[in-house]
């Protein structure tokens, strides 16, 4: 299989590796989508397959650089892989009733998410989307155009088919102003946590002077974790804010960006979300080892628990239990939380036993702090 020139990826939990690449003869501007794994190229989806309802994809990675000496790099839509081994990638469609939109492909079925057909959370339709992210529950969060009351605007959206939100559209109060500017979606950077929070970058004028970082919770409230010309917390302030920050599922929010009043000019800086909270591998296979991590205040504590089934019972003054009611048992005794270092991460051997596939374990803990004890969110890990 001939592929030239090649183009950026996304990297799986298994070490896969989904490129762009230009397959030999075809089009130099556009790109098809080429699977690595253990060692050998496959190609995932090309422009000529068929798409979900009877229409054929006409364009898949269209993003590329051209140089002088007549090469070209492609840079994206570049797909997004998790570690249940969905992919969302973006296309473009000819010969049906779609023309753009995300699909989703798991095992082997591709399945439409958005499509330029649909109506969005806010009202209107969508016209056009960016490069998809997906987390481990198969929801996916993207940057889409849409038209609203006869005008184009746009804005990030995350969820899966029946349950969409708009995490932030342009002209929204954010802060104290209104959102002028937006960053597209951009993979391989992995905004969308597992639990459905997105980290996302805006700023508030014309000038690119009043950048933010806000989370955009899936409960639908909003946090701003950086504010450009703020104080960093290790010396000096914000300067220009990268548009692409990323968050993982232990409550870390990676950010670049300049700096000023210290002997540096830019950095990567990490925070951490106070949770408390609990984050486990999304899926495993018997035999694997499951990493469940607990992130919280310093000077709090925490008790895990463990069950095979899941349940939403509330507990007053103590918030919603959700894993149980039988079996459920304990896996740490009463452990503190090592706040900015964190997160606590457990290590969980899974035995060698195909009859464990199809189970899925289910996390909570019990935080313990100055305010009182509270119920955590739950965590899953399917087995397969």
């Amino acid at each position: 299989m001939g592929c030239s020139p090649l183009g950026p990826g996304s990297l799986g939990r298994d070490r896969d590796v989904l490129f762009l690449a230009r397959s030999t003869g075809s089009n130099q501007y556009l790109a098809d989508y080429f699977l690595w794994h253990g060692g050998v190229v496959s190609r995932f989806a090309a422009v000529g397959d068929a798409a979900p309802g009877g229409a054929t994809i006409a364009m898949l990675g269209t993003e590329s650089f051209g140089f002088v000496d007549g090469t070209t790099a492609f840079a994206g839509p570049v797909p997004s892989i998790n570690d249940c081994d969905q992919v969302a990638f973006r296309i473009l469609t000819t010969g049906g009733p779609v023309g753009a939109g995300v699909v989703v492909r798991t095992n082997g079925t591709d399945a439409w998410y958005l499509t330029d057909a649909m109506q969005t959370p806010n009202g209107g339709t969508y016209f056009d989307f960016q490069g998809a992210v997906i987390n481990a529950r198969g929801e996916i969060a993207v940057f889409a155009d849409y038209m609203l009351n006869g005008n184009p605007t746009a804005g990030w959206f995350v969820g899966r088919p029946g349950s969409w939100r708009n995490a932030l559209s342009f002209n929204e109060p954010v802060d104290g102003g209104q959102c002028i500017g937006l960053g597209f979606s951009r993979v391989p950077m992995t905004p969308l946590s597992d639990d459905g929070d997105l980290v996302v970058w805006c700023d508030l004028g014309n000038s690119l002077t009043q950048g933010r970082i806000l989370i955009s919770a899936a409960d639908g409230s909003k946090t701003v974790v950086a504010r450009q010309g703020s104080p960093t917390g290790v010396g000096g302030s914000y300067g220009m804010i990268d548009a692409w920050p990323s968050m993982n599922s232990t409550g870390r929010v990676s950010i670049s960006a300049g700096s000023a009043g210290t002997n540096w000019w830019s950095a990567h800086f990490t925070g951490v979300l106070c949770g408390p909270a609990v984050a486990s591998s999304p899926c495993r296979s018997p035999g694997d080892t499951v990493q469940v991590g607990n992130f919280g205040p310093a000077g709090s504590s925490f008790l895990l628990c463990v069950s095979t089934a899941a349940q939403s019972v509330h507990v007053s003054g103590f918030g919603t239990l959700r894993i149980g009611p039988s079996p459920i048992a304990t896996l740490t005794g009463v452990t503190p939380y090592p706040g900015l270092s964190g997160p606590h991460t457990l290590s969980i051997p899974i035995p060698n036993n195909p009859a464990f596939a199809g189970a899925s374990l289910h996390f909570q803990s019990l935080a313990l702090g100055a305010t009182g004890i509270q119920l955590t969110n739950r965590a899953t890990t399917l087995l397969r």
